[in-house]
């Protein structure tokens, strides 16, 4: 299909990538796009947002949780190619914003998925749940 539409020489089809190479692959991308119909988290849009690059996402599931609409990049309704293709039409037209977003979503990671602190929140967690067994 991408060769039918012409557009083959800006598409890079990969085969699978190892862990530790992921930043590199996500570093060559502009935007990302998760158009996600069913999507419990999203690591993903986690790994990209850490890398600075905006995100276009369905609004479901734990999506939302990361991508935070019009400032680190656009929840759009699922199965809506039609909005997919208008958020990514401005962020193609509009680089300044890209980079904004693409800032705003490193700043967002970096603040809420700070492994040292989620450790630290899961063994509270853990602690609290051990305790209520006990009384």
């Amino acid at each position: 299909m991408a060769q039918e539409l012409a557009i083959s020489d800006n598409i890079l089809f990969c085969p699978e990538v190892p862990f530790d190479k992921l930043p590199e692959y996500y570093r060559k991308i502009d935007i990302f796009v998760v158009p996600s119909l069913i999507e419990s988290f999203g690591v993903v849009a986690v790994e990209a947002s850490a890398c600075g690059i905006p995100i276009v996402a369905s609004d479901v599931g734990g999506l939302p949780e990361i991508v935070s609409n019009d400032k680190t990049g656009f929840l759009v309704p699922p199965k809506n190619p039609e909005a997919i293709a208008c958020k990514l039409e401005l962020l193609i037209n509009k680089p300044d914003l890209r980079t904004k977003m693409g800032i705003a979503a490193r700043q967002l990671v970096l603040k809420k998925y700070d492994w040292q602190q989620n450790a630290l929140q899961m063994e509270k967690l853990y602690k609290q749940i051990i305790k209520q067994i006990k009384d």
